[in-house]
């Protein structure tokens, strides 16, 4: 949270649930929304190809310079979607990666993201 010289305030959420906004009021100072959450349940057949995503969005986010290596114990879901969240990015860019159908499309997605911006190593 950063308070503001005119005692408004900023405030940074976290995404918790992907929704989708049914209804918006705008008539307050702060935006008031009526959602709906967008459930993206992992099945089994997804999990190795996550495993996947994730092992290579490590090699692309460990590159010289850039962040350190992803903890261990973080779940391959987690991974996708923190980095999706944090990553430096257009906001055009970021709105893509939400509009992706499912974690799977996502995680995809992001890896593009990453490789288009990773400098080849010589």
């Amino acid at each position: 949270m950063e308070d503001l010289p005119d005692r408004r305030s900023n405030i940074l959420l976290r995404g918790l649930v992907k929704f989708r906004i049914n209804e918006e009021d705008q008539s307050r100072a702060y935006r008031l929304a009526r959602v709906t959450p967008i459930p993206e349940p992992v099945v089994d057949d997804q999990k190795a190809a996550l495993r996947k995503q994730r092992q290579r969005i490590e090699v692309l986010l460990t590159m010289p310079g850039a962040d350190s290596a992803i903890p261990p114990d973080v779940g391959d879901e987690e991974v996708i979607d923190a980095v999706s969240q944090y990553v430096q990015l257009d906001p055009s860019q970021r709105q893509a990666l939400l509009e992706q159908e499912g974690l799977v499309a996502r995680g995809q997605a992001l890896i593009e993201l990453l490789e288009s911006r990773a400098k080849p190593v010589r």
